[in-house]
């Protein structure tokens, strides 16, 4: 057996290009791969949230008091990481979800918009994405903490 036929055609169309395991796992063929790069969170919760939003929600539908014990803890957590920023990168995660409405709708109606593994990579994205406008001196006035 030649190594062409272990490895494949040494022959490769030039509109087909060999695709890279990045591209595989961030590009147009695996869409957790691409609202992970869009969003600039890490893949399992960009996986997460397509399956809430294919799925309409989640699997087991926590009862009120653990909706409001996550959302306690996912407040107590990013006030503990982002301190008096946590207001804006609210603002900012509202604003990144609002662009897939079915997500928005089904993270709200399950709950799990309130639990820590979902916000806490939205609030890291939206922090460096605050802080990238805030470098270039683009700033919403409503964003603007008046602390600064």
């Amino acid at each position: 057996m030649s190594f062409q036929t272990l490895l494949g055609s040494e022959k490769k169309s030039a509109a087909e290009p060999r695709k890279t395991t990045a591209d595989k796992l961030y590009g147009a063929t695996n869409p957790a791969g691409t609202l992970a790069a869009e969003w600039g969170i890490d893949l399992s919760t960009a996986q997460k949230l397509l399956d809430i939003e294919k799925q309409g929600g989640v699997r087991r539908q926590p009862s009120d008091e653990e909706i409001e014990k996550n959302g306690s803890e996912s407040m107590r957590l990013l006030r503990q990481e982002f301190g008096v920023r946590v207001d804006a990168i609210a603002v900012r995660i509202r604003e990144i979800v609002a662009k897939r409405p079915a997500l928005a709708n089904a993270l709200e109606s399950s709950g799990a918009g309130n639990h820590h593994s979902l916000v806490l990579p939205l609030a890291r994205s939206a922090a460096r994405q605050l802080d990238a406008e805030e470098k270039i001196g683009f700033v919403k006035p409503e964003v603007r903490s008046p602390l600064r």
